[in-house]
């Protein structure tokens, strides 16, 4: 038992190391190197830092607001369903009351015939002495759950205003967010052109150093979280080519009690979404996801994006496709309605019908 737990614990030990070294940078870089590679883009790399940061802060927010919404539209959902299941409940109990009511006028009651057959008098009928002289027990018993129902109605009624009102709310700090990425993106993307050659590459290895330190940071998590190693992708490349902004938001809430599984990467509409593997892909539409594309990969990895405008001409279901060839390009359909665009992204190690991990640190060490 002893041997086994310490050949399990001395493979741990190697798969981490493994991780580490697959994903370590080949060589480093500095910030003092990339300041005088960008000695002669001085203006331009001060706006493009500023524009990223208030990016990736605008990001985050998204997600927030983005969660906000998805939570009271989703307790929404479930409020409506009540309401109406309380509507049609009272409305069968005052039909079976009226019947009820109809059957003591026929036996000589005295319950007034013309009042049976106003809507705004079943009230009245029901509550009125001779109705209750006559009733059973059954009949009692259905006038106070139709009391109870009544009653019940007008605070879920009150309830559901407020939370409409709450989510007009969100849905416009979502949108004014969403506008504000998308300044900020066209920023960025101006900024960046705007650099020279050698800066453009110096800060690019830069960022992607500080990316690797992120996502061996979320690897540390373990478990489906922590992602997986650079060599269960081999050639992976980014899902769309810079700039992107992205957060580690795997795992944020969800509506009905589920987490994000899986990364969204923002960047402008229409912006081009390439294969990051090579393989075949199978085109969804509807749901969550609305415009979709299941890409399994030939090496055994499947990898899903969400959200898009459209497809690239020549993608059809079932088609091969090669890795960088564009497939799709970024949009907001699904439940990605009113936010920013961007893809949502999820990888499957074992293929689509295996849970997902979180593609995080993949998407760092790549994008």
């Amino acid at each position: 038992m002893l041997r086994s737990v310490a050949a399990r614990t001395l493979l741990a030990l190697l798969l981490l190391a493994s991780l580490l070294l697959s994903a370590a940078p080949a060589a480093s870089i500095t910030k003092n190197e990339v300041d005088e590679a960008c000695a002669e883009s001085q203006t331009a790399k001060a706006v493009l830092d500023e524009a990223q940061a208030q990016l990736d802060a605008a990001t985050a927010a998204h997600q927030e607001a983005y969660w906000q919404r998805d939570d009271i539209s989703y307790k929404q959902l479930g409020l409506r369903a009540t309401i109406d299941d309380h509507v049609d409940e009272i409305d069968e109990i005052r039909v079976r009351v009226v019947e009820r009511a109809v059957d003591m006028y026929m036996a000589g009651g005295s319950v007034q015939p013309g009042m049976l057959f106003n809507a705004d008098s079943v009230e009245d009928v029901i509550t009125g002495q001779a109705y209750l002289d006559a009733a059973t027990k059954d009949d009692v018993v259905a006038l106070e759950r139709l009391q109870a129902l009544k009653a019940t109605l007008d605070g879920l009624q009150v309830q559901f205003v407020a939370q409409k009102e709450e989510l007009d709310i969100i849905e416009a700090e979502l949108a004014a967010i969403a506008q504000n990425q998308l300044e900020l993106v066209g920023q960025v993307t101006t900024a960046f052109n705007e650099l020279d050659g050698e800066c453009r590459a110096a800060r690019q290895e830069y960022e992607r150093q500080l990316a690797v330190e992120r996502a061996l940071k979320a690897a540390r998590a373990g478990g489906g979280g922590g992602g997986i190693g650079a060599e269960a992708t081999p050639g992976f490349i980014c899902p769309m080519p810079a700039p992107v902004s992205f957060i580690n938001d795997w795992g944020f809430p969800r509506s009905g009690g589920r987490t994000h599984k899986g990364t969204d990467v923002f960047a402008a509409y229409g912006h081009s979404v390439v294969a990051v593997a090579n393989g075949t892909v199978r085109l969804r539409s509807g749901g969550l996801g609305g415009t979709s594309i299941w890409l399994d990969s030939d090496y055994g990895v499947s990898f899903y994006y969400a959200h898009l405008s459209g497809y690239a001409p020549g993608i059809t279901d079932g088609v091969r496709v090669s890795i960088g060839q564009e497939i799709a390009y970024n949009g907001d359909t699904g439940n990605a309605r009113g936010g920013a665009p961007h893809v949502h992204f999820q990888i499957h190690p074992g293929g689509s019908s295996r849970p997902a991990v979180n593609p995080y640190p993949t998407l760092a060490r790549n994008c």
